[in-house]
């Protein structure tokens, strides 16, 4: 049997506290209950002058087993996606707890 996608969506604001242009997009990582990353999502970037804010609405796409086993998500702000650990995201990062 074959498997769509679970499509998941959240509204977020980046804004550019910097000096200088910035490149950021938003990750989401999901992690089971024993806190191992079962997988991670990121969305399209956006360029941002000093001060200037966006807010999107984000939507990305995981696989149904994967979602399925994810019990903590992760989002935050990052330079280059999802590359970037939550450890080195520029913005703080919010934890949700999933219903599966």
């Amino acid at each position: 049997m074959k498997y769509g996608k679970v499509r998941v969506s959240m509204v977020g604001t980046i804004i550019n506290n910097a000096s200088t242009k910035l490149e950021a997009s938003i990750c989401l990582r999901g992690y089971d209950t024993e806190g191992v990353e079962v997988d991670s999502v990121s969305s399209g970037s956006v360029i941002l002058t000093p001060g200037q804010s966006d807010t999107t609405t984000y939507i990305g796409d995981y696989a149904p087993e994967k979602w399925a086993s994810a019990s903590l998500l992760k989002a935050y702000v990052a330079r280059h996606g999802c590359a970037n650990s939550p450890g080195e995201a520029i913005s703080p990062i919010v934890q949700v707890k999933t219903q599966n």
